[in-house]
């Protein structure tokens, strides 16, 4: 069985986001694979694999959390056949991938979810085979010098989910979370007109 260390930015069970869903479901989807993965001391385990606790208040990748999982990368990562890092990039990214910390001469992977901001992408260095998820994102990592980018696209019919012409006047309002070029969560509230169905 093929040992995969799972290297997030946080613990899996930690706060809700695209990186831990990512990772969480690479856990419990592919049972064939013997992952280690980070998770939050005291919590028991989301998933099946060796768990390494982490101490974490909230969940949250802040700086607590991170140094530990990067003390701890080097060694795990020597007694694993593959390292598959779940990672945004984000400011703290670049400085990382160039660190000690980071995995090295070990075959890796990369997936990302997102890039905070193109200037985020600057003087990183690409860890191995590198996954996105959009052609938007793998065009950013490409132009960034990453040699080997994969697209995996969305697991949703995205053709199913346009937006419909609207038969009625009744005005809605949809609300949905997004993140600014700063990385800060924000709230939009925008008028449209949606189809009643």
């Amino acid at each position: 069985m093929q040992r995969v260390l799972l290297l997030t930015s946080h613990p899996v069970d930690g706060r809700d986001g695209a990186d831990k869903e990512i990772a969480l479901g690479l856990v419990s989807g592919l049972p064939e694979l013997n992952f280690t993965f980070f998770g939050r001391a005291g919590n028991p385990s989301p998933a099946p694999g060796r768990r390494v606790p982490i101490f974490s208040r909230t969940g949250s990748p802040g700086i607590f959390e991170r140094a530990q999982v990067a003390l701890r990368v080097p060694g795990l990562a020597r007694s694993t056949d593959l390292v598959h890092a779940v990672m945004t990039i984000g400011p703290r990214y670049a400085a990382w991938s160039r660190s000690p910390w980071a995995p090295r001469n070990r075959p890796a992977v990369l997936t990302v979810p997102g890039v905070v901001s193109q200037d985020c992408l600057r003087a990183n260095r690409p860890l191995g085979v590198t996954v996105a998820l959009s052609d938007f994102t793998a065009g950013h990592l490409r132009d960034a010098g990453y040699p080997d980018v994969r697209i995996i696209p969305p697991g949703i019919d995205l053709t199913r989910w346009r937006r419909v012409p609207c038969r009625g006047t009744a005005q809605h309002r949809s609300c949905f979370s997004s993140r600014d070029t700063q990385g800060l969560m924000v709230e939009h509230i925008k008028p449209s007109r949606l189809q009643r169905g």
